[in-house]
Formats: C-alpha cells, sequence, structure tokens
C-alpha cells in the first residue's frame, strides 16, 4: 500500500517536471523563434549581415536614398545568421530535455547517477547515500538561491537600462520634431532672421545633436544632415559646425571606391555620383525627406534595443 503511494507520488512529481520542463520549452522556443525571425532577414531599417550590427555607408546610402519603401522591402535572408541561432536552440532544447529527465530520475530515486556509482560490490551504504543526498539537496537549494538574485539583480539592470533607452527614445523622438520644423521655418524665412527665432533652433538642435553618438554613422550624418537643414542659409555656419570634418572623413573614404558611369556615360567619383546630392543638398523639401528617413532609422534602430532589454 505504502509503495503503491509512494510511487503514486514519484509519478506526480514527475508529471510536474514534465510540465514545467515543456512551459520553459515553449517560452524558450517562442523567444528564439522571435529572435530567428528577427535574426534570419534583415528589414528596411537593419540591412546589415548581423541584427544590428554597425552600419556601412553603403547601408546608409539605401537608407537615406531608398530604392523600395520600406512597406515592399521583405527582407535578404541571413544564412550564417540564421545557422547559429538554429544550432542555439537545438542546444537549449537538449539541455533542457536532459535536466528535467535528470531531476525526474532523481525525484523517483534519490541517489547518485549510475555512472558515478562504484564498480562491483564497493556500492556506497545507505547511510553514506543518505548523508550525500542530503548534502545534495541543500546545494541545488544554494544554487537555486543564487540563481535566483542572479536572475533578479540582471533583470533589474535590464530595466533600468531599457527606461533610460525609452527616456532617450522619447526626448530625441520630441526634440527632432522641433529642429525640423523650426528650421523648415527658418529657411523660409523672409528678410533678417529674428534673433529669438535662431536660439530657440540652435538650443534644440544642440540638445539633440549632444543625445546623438559620433561614433555611430547614422547618428553622424544626421547631426551633418540637420546641420545643412538649420543653417540652410547661412552653409558657412553649417560648415564650421564641425570644421567640414565628417565631409573630409566621408570623402576619403570614398576614394578608393571605384567610379561610376551615369546613364548618359560620364564617368564620375563615387562620392560626386552617390553623396554629392545628399550631403551637399541645399533644397529644404529634399533635406528634409533625408532626416526624416534617417531619423526614422535611427529611432527605429533604439526602439528595437529598448525592447531587446526587456
Amino acid at each position: 500500500m505504502t509503495g503503491g503511494m509512494g510511487d503514486t507520488g514519484m509519478a506526480g512529481w514527475r508529471l510536474v517536471i514534465l510540465f514545467v520542463a515543456a512551459w520553459l520549452l515553449w517560452q524558450a522556443g517562442g523567444r528564439f523563434g522571435d529572435d530567428l525571425r528577427q535574426a534570419s532577414y534583415t528589414s528596411w531599417w537593419d540591412p546589415t549581415d548581423l541584427p544590428d550590427g554597425d552600419l556601412g555607408w553603403d547601408d546608409l546610402l539605401r537608407l537615406v536614398a531608398p530604392t523600395k519603401d520600406p512597406m515592399e522591402n521583405g527582407g535578404i535572408l541571413r544564412r550564417g545568421t540564421t545557422f547559429t541561432h538554429v544550432a542555439r536552440l537545438a542546444v537549449a532544447a537538449a539541455v533542457l530535455y536532459l535536466g528535467s529527465r535528470l531531476a525526474a530520475e532523481w525525484i523517483a530515486k534519490p541517489g547518485l547517477p549510475p555512472f558515478l556509482e562504484r564498480g562491483g560490490d564497493d556500492r556506497l551504504g545507505a547511510d553514506a547515500l543518505i548523508n550525500l543526498s542530503g548534502n545534495l539537496t541543500a546545494f541545488l537549494a544554494l544554487t537555486a538561491a543564487a540563481a535566483s538574485i542572479w536572475f533578479a539583480n540582471s533583470q533589474l539592470r535590464s530595466k533600468v537600462r531599457a527606461d533610460n533607452r525609452q527616456e532617450w527614445l522619447a526626448n530625441a523622438r520630441t526634440l527632432l520634431g522641433e529642429v525640423v520644423a523650426l528650421a523648415r521655418g527658418h529657411a523660409g524665412a523672409a528678410g533678417t532672421d529674428p534673433p529669438t527665432f535662431d536660439d530657440a533652433l540652435d538650443s534644440r538642435r544642440l540638445r539633440f545633436e549632444l543625445m546623438l553618438n559620433p561614433r555611430e554613422k547614422d547618428h553622424r550624418l544626421l547631426m551633418h544632415l540637420l546641420r545643412r537643414l538649420a543653417f540652410l542659409r547661412e552653409p558657412e555656419r553649417a560648415q564650421a559646425a564641425d570644421g567640414g570634418a565628417f565631409l573630409i572623413v566621408l570623402k576619403k573614404l570614398c576614394e578608393g571606391r571605384q567610379r561610376v558611369r551615369d546613364a548618359d556615360g560620364t564617368e564620375k567619383s563615387y562620392y560626386e555620383a552617390e553623396w554629392k546630392a545628399i550631403v551637399e543638398c541645399s533644397n529644404a523639401a529634399v533635406l528634409t525627406t533625408y532626416v526624416m528617413r534617417l531619423g526614422h532609422v535611427v529611432l527605429k534602430r533604439e526602439w528595437e534595443r529598448v525592447k531587446a532589454a526587456r
């Protein structure tokens, strides 16, 4: 009778462990599946070979002057990333399966796994096995407590980072809209610019630039285009804002690229054929289009980082 009740209890524990393992596998599979879908294909805002990778100049060119609308961009398969994520999913599933199986066997029959038992007749005694079981249980409890503390700390740090990024995102979106609106008004104003209007534009533009990272190419290009738009009536101020450093770097990077032939057969340097019309644009409407396209990219990439950090 007791043995039957014990077997029933062990079966119940096995069922609980099976349910928990299945739930964990479902959650992990869903998370890995979402990551796999996002990582396996490029998107309109992330055309790099790696998800959330460093944007190259060619990537920026396609983002600022796209050949396809974002709604039409289905993405291109990233083969290497897809294989890596599938391998990670297989390893995680195997580890979860083995862990749940060992846990079920331990609950059913506390003791050492067969591969740790001594060979021949020299088996562990009952007292030694009980002591070992108690020590192992205490060790598992301490490990679980340490893992819980680490997980809670990791979650807290992730939440703080995500909240900071989300606050940055909200402030950047507001400032970008204000700077573009003021710059458009500044460019279309007749006569001498009122000093208060210029101050309002400059203060917001400078605050927005200080929120950007000059090492990221998309941020740096957005800074340059905003200066062109803000100082459209005073191009020398736009040039003096960074001493022309951005254009110098861009032209130097373009020097090693192959020359391009136009539709009429005229041969031009890569900079003149691809970049000059964008970075030296003097039309307020076109500049606004470039700024808004790149602003969408910067804000979208940051929003995806917020979601990944939560």
